[in-house]
């Protein structure tokens, strides 16, 4: 439900649907396990079985590996399709996982016979690829890759590595089963190939972290589940309740002196076992073109991520600066035009005054 919760599946045809528990509940205990059924017809293991026989086939089977005479192989209990308890829970188990899915569900019959087909064919490719890490291993070691030596100059394992493909029939005109290939160098643009960090452009005052985390670290980085800390302060993690009243707070207002230009936040996401710095970089909405960019947030790459947080700082002060200068010149016009009024209002009043007394002179 969480996964689905985070739109995990948002791209899948099918979504996934829920089990009810309480109602397996109830339907286990009104339905009967079909394998200890008294009256069971001979053919009942080729029936598939309904999610409320799963459960009961489920509870019957843990009920069985708990009693006295096996509790002392708790622990240790190893698949064995040919071992009716195991059969029937995983045929049980994978049912009820099946119709989660959309997958049309299989009898104990047929599960028994994808069983004795899987394993023998996981156990050979297991068999097969830790052979060829093995091989692989022992190349590294004779350039000098791994444990190197230091009277010999140290191999690149970029260099001597390689990944090699497993082809189902043979291939080419050598009829090759395994073909080798040389690792692909890590690419500049790609955050986790250079476990660096990712420079993001926003407006700190504006842009809260729920915003933060939707759009820049699920919707343009791919995180699923993140969790973002400054230093010792964590601000968001989903397996903190109370860490989610930060997320209506704007960046620039957030604990520990918030996220402003230059800041460092750890952004960790147990999901895909990625863990990353952004450095945010302030940004003001009204430098953003809202009509290319509606989220008003750059994810900065090239010159412009290696370009130094102070440059950006720098940046805005310098606006900043000409803003206040420009305001202060607007200022001085508005003062001399104040005196200008009041010297030529004053002029005026003294015309009038004047003009007043000669009047009276000539009345007298």
């Amino acid at each position: 439900r969480k996964q689905i919760s985070m739109d995990k599946y948002k791209t899948a045809k099918k979504v996934p649907v829920p089990l009810d528990g309480a109602s397996l509940v109830k339907a286990c205990d009104a339905a009967a396990a079909p394998s200890l059924q008294q009256d069971r017809p001979a053919d009942w293991d080729r029936k598939v079985w309904t999610e409320a026989e799963c459960c009961s086939e489920v509870s019957a089977v843990c009920a069985a590996l708990v009693a006295p005479s096996r509790k002392d192989r708790l622990g240790s209990w190893a698949f064995d399709k040919d071992e009716p308890e195991a059969m029937r829970f995983v045929a049980a188990a994978a049912n009820l996982r099946s119709r989660v899915f959309h997958i049309a569900p299989q009898s104990l019959y047929e599960a028994k016979g994808v069983a004795g087909n899987i394993v023998p064919a996981i156990a050979t490719t297991n068999a097969v690829v830790a052979g060829l890490q093995v091989l692989e291993l022992a190349r590294l070691v004779n350039a000098n890759c791994v444990a190197p030596d230091t009277e010999k100059p140290r191999g690149d394992c970029g260099a001597v590595g390689r990944y090699t493909y497993c082809h189902r029939f043979p291939t080419g005109r050598k009829r090759h089963l395994l073909q080798p290939t040389s690792l692909e160098a890590p690419q500049s643009g790609c955050y986790v190939c250079r476990a660096a960090k990712v420079a993001v452009a926003l407006d700190t005052t504006a842009t809260t972290l729920r915003t933060f985390v939707d759009t820049v670290l699920k919707g343009k980085l791919g995180f699923v589940d993140p969790a973002v800390d400054k230093g010792d302060c964590g601000y968001v993690d989903s397996g903190d309740e109370r860490l989610a009243a930060n997320l209506g707070v704007a960046l620039a207002a957030l604990p520990a002196g918030g996220a402003t230009t230059g800041t460092l936040l750890t952004v960790t996401d147990f999901a895909s076992d990625l863990e990353i710095t952004v450095e945010v970089r302030h940004k003001a909405e009204k430098d953003f073109d809202s009509k290319k960019n509606p989220e008003l947030v750059d994810v900065l790459t090239g010159a412009a991520a290696d370009a130094p947080a102070t440059s950006a700082a720098l940046n805005e002060a310098t606006r900043t600066n000409a803003e206040l200068k420009t305001a202060h010149a607007s200022l001085r016009k508005a003062l001399d035009a104040a005196r200008r009024d009041a010297r030529e209002q004053g002029a005026a009043r003294r015309r009038l005054e004047k003009a007043t007394r000669h009047g009276l002179r000539r009345l007298r």
